[in-house]
C-alpha cells in the first residue's frame, strides 16, 4: 500500500493488557522443548507445550521435528539403520 493511503487506515488502540495477550499468542517461551519424549508419551508432552507456546516457538519445533524426520526418512530410503532417540 502506497505512503499517501496510510491515513485511511484505522489501527485499533488496545489496552496495554491486550496488547500483552496478543503479543504472547506470537512469542511465548514458557519452557523449554521437553526432551524426555518416548514412543508411548510423545503426543501428549508434544501437545502440552504447543498449548503454552508461542507461534513463534511452535513453528522453530516443527523445524526442527520436521528436520529429524527427514534424517530418519533418509536412512529408510537408503536401507541404514535407524534409532529413534527423541533428541532434537
Amino acid at each position: 500500500m502506497a505512503q499517501k493511503y496510510w491515513k485511511d487506515i484505522t489501527i485499533p488502540k488496545f489496552p496495554e493488557s491486550k496488547q500483552q495477550e496478543i503479543a504472547l499468542l506470537y512469542h511465548n517461551l514458557a519452557e523449554d522443548y521437553p526432551n524426555d519424549f518416548n514412543l508411548n508419551n510423545f503426543l501428549e508432552k508434544d501437545q502440552w507445550w504447543n498449548e503454552r507456546s508461542g507461534i513463534i516457538e511452535i513453528d522453530k519445533s516443527m523445524k526442527n521435528i520436521k528436520r529429524y524426520l527427514n534424517k530418519l526418512l533418509d536412512k529408510v530410503i537408503n536401507n541404514k539403520k535407524i534409532e529413534i532417540d527423541f533428541a532434537f
